[in-house]
């Protein structure tokens, strides 16, 4: 008794109906409707871009070339164009997209940034 008990929990777990089939018949291996949305929502998260922040402090601006220098907590430089209204202290928020390996950030694309404030405003 005990042994067809598990044997029904295992089936109800995989969700095939083995309980009432007969020794030796086919089994229907069709996979459930939960178990199919839930591999397409997996799926879908894998293809979404990762996408993060970093606040930045302005070090350098080249107007010449339209090019702002930017630095994070880690040390690491990163560029965007559009100097405008950009000065050096200025506090930016830049967003990223992941742009291929993950956890590899080299390859990231800057896709928004955002004033925050002075450097001499936020002491």
């Amino acid at each position: 008794m005990l042994k067809y008990l598990l044997i029904v929990i295992l089936a109800l777990s995989m969700g095939t109906n083995t309980a009432n089939t007969a020794p030796g018949a086919a089994v229907d291996h069709t996979p459930s409707p939960e178990y199919i949305a839930r591999e397409r929502a997996k799926a879908e998260r894998r293809a979404m871009p990762n996408i993060y922040k970093k606040m930045t402090i302005v070090i350098e601006t080249n107007r010449q070339n339209d090019v702002v220098t930017v630095i994070d907590k880690n040390g690491e430089l990163w560029e965007f164009s559009h100097v405008e209204d950009w000065f050096v202290g200025d506090y930016c928020l830049l967003t990223f997209v992941d742009s291929g390996i993950r956890g590899y950030m080299y390859d990231d694309e800057i896709i928004r940034t955002i004033y925050r404030c002075r450097y001499e405003d936020y002491e």
